[in-house]
């Protein structure tokens, strides 16, 4: 079974992002890294858009059974080892949920593309997820996730996150939520939209 760690790095920017964010890792784990650079399929796409094409299709490009996702402008400030040993217990992800919940619910997607996520889901109000780190390991689940949410992404072709969203109606995952400290918080610091400026 072997674990490890991908990142994303399409632009100049990008690919400074994933080096500090590799070395970050470095300083707690000595895990095996694999940073994509260059264009998976989707040559039409601009930088961003490739970027999310290439998050979408992780589960194609990893070479590893399990496998923890960071976005190229995270920073590892502590062990992060328990999203591996959750996938050990038997969870297909691991994945924390957004700060920007309720009347900042996905602020950042098209009106349209929110609504029909709100529509699948129909109900009022849904935890939001964070795309920017995950875990996940390699079976049929996760095989049948990835491919809904690549479904769901191409209807758009902008932000991953309400596509995960109706991805997991489609294909449902065993998905164990971590708290804020691993997206944004005290052990995996979160630069927001710094690769990308």
């Amino acid at each position: 079974m072997t674990r490890g760690v991908c990142l994303i790095a399409y632009g100049d920017k990008a690919k400074l992002e994933a080096v500090r964010c590799t070395a970050s890792l470095y300083n707690w784990h000595d895990w095996p890294t694999n940073t994509i650079t260059s264009t998976i399929g989707a040559t039409d796409y601009n930088d961003i858009q490739r970027s999310r094409w290439a998050k979408v299709t992780l589960d194609r490009w990893s070479p590893f059974d399990e496998t923890l996702y960071l976005d190229a402008d995270t920073r590892v400030q502590g062990d992060v080892s328990i999203g591996f040993d959750l996938l050990a217990d038997g969870w297909d992800m691991v994945i924390t949920a957004s700060r920007q919940q309720a009347d900042q619910n996905m602020w950042h997607i098209v009106d349209d593309e929110r609504n029909e996520t709100m529509l699948a889901y129909a109900c009022g109000e849904i935890l939001q997820l964070q795309g920017g780190v995950f875990w996940f390991q390699k079976n049929a689940a996760t095989a049948r996730l990835f491919e809904a949410w690549r479904d769901e992404w191409v209807k758009w072709t902008q932000f991953d996150q309400a596509a995960l969203l109706r991805a997991l109606i489609i294909a449902p995952v065993k998905l164990y939520l971590l708290g804020y400290p691993f997206n944004g918080g005290a052990l995996i610091a979160h630069n927001h939209g710094r690769a990308a400026q």
